[in-house]
């Protein structure tokens, strides 16, 4: 049986979010926290438990930490499709890589 066209959105838009994690991680930038809208944020530690907390709500701020301890969300609006990535944080300081990582990924979707 084929997937419906929700399923299939849904496909796209996992495969965004965790190729986002991957291509940060290779920057320097770990998954440290999903923000849900809930009072306290979901701690999550690996990719799994960051797409499932991300995918258990409409929408998420979903946080990275480098080695130095600086942080940056990425707002992701579910049933978006392709525009999954809503919004993002960064600082104009050159020396953090946050923001030039995030333009590379972008400019790839």
């Amino acid at each position: 049986m084929p997937k419906t066209a929700s399923q299939q959105r849904q496909d796209r838009e996992r495969a965004i979010v965790r190729a986002l994690i991957r291509h940060l991680k290779q920057n320097g930038w770990n998954v440290d926290r999903v923000y849900d809208g809930g009072d306290e944020d979901v701690i999550t530690g690996t990719e799994t438990e960051a797409l499932e907390a991300v995918f258990a709500v409409d929408e998420s701020t979903l946080w990275f930490k480098n080695a130095a301890g600086k942080d940056h969300g990425v707002y992701l609006v579910c049933g978006n499709d392709s525009d999954i990535i809503s919004d993002y944080n960064y600082s104009e300081d050159p020396a953090d890589t946050f923001r030039t990582a995030m333009e590379a990924y972008c400019a790839t979707l």
